[in-house]
């Protein structure tokens, strides 16, 4: 049975007549590279939104060196903002409200698959954030955000992103240094952070 977050749901498992399976559970901002694009499956093929979808992760994973050269096949997620496949190098998105943090976060499971990242949905959550400023346009679902940092339907304020940004790099190199608890570390100075210039000026960011 498919699983659903009552919050935002980010995965859910694939039933079981599509046959696929759901993996669950560095800091890098290279200058675009060029691979393999995505291979379209036959629904999103025929989508009205597939130019769109295509662009969006074309442009993804130019941040995404590890992923180069690797076909990587994309096709339409129901009920759900997206989900990865275990199995073979796949993801598939909604293209309702579809974000470049959600892609990225799918493109993460890819790299959890091969041992790259650590697993879980948090960990998924973190790296998809330190990744690259120009995908953190939405906040995550799975790591604590402050509300005076977001907006309505998750999106982020203005100066947001570079605040989460920053801090998930610095998250992940902590881990890099022996840090366990890097990812409690970055919800408590995203926190610290937004309530420090909440004070300053106010709620929100300005």
């Amino acid at each position: 049975m498919p699983y659903t977050d009552p919050m935002r749901t980010q995965e859910t498992l694939v039933s079981e007549a599509e046959g696929l399976q759901l993996f669950l559970p560095f800091v890098a901002e290279p200058p675009p590279v060029g691979g393999e694009r995505p291979l379209l499956s036959r629904v999103l093929a025929r989508h009205p939104s597939r130019r769109r979808i295509v662009r969006m992760v074309d442009l993804a994973l130019d941040y995404f060196p590890e992923l180069e050269g690797i076909p990587i096949r994309i096709g339409i997620a129901r009920g759900a903002q997206g989900y990865a496949s275990l199995d073979e190098p796949a993801i598939w998105l909604n293209p309702r409200g579809l974000c470049y943090q959600t892609i990225a976060h799918e493109l993460v499971h890819l790299l959890q698959a091969r041992g790259e990242v650590p697993l879980g949905e948090r960990s998924c959550d973190l790296y998809s954030l330190a990744r690259a400023l120009l995908l953190v346009d939405a906040a995550p679902v799975y790591l604590e955000i402050p509300a005076a940092l977001t907006g309505p339907r998750g999106t982020l304020r203005p100066g947001a992103s570079r605040l989460i940004h920053d801090t998930a790099r610095e998250a992940v190199a902590r881990r890099g240094r022996g840090e366990r608890r890097y990812i409690r570390w970055f919800e408590n100075q995203v926190a610290a952070k937004a309530e420090s210039i909440r004070a300053r000026a106010g709620p929100g960011i300005v």
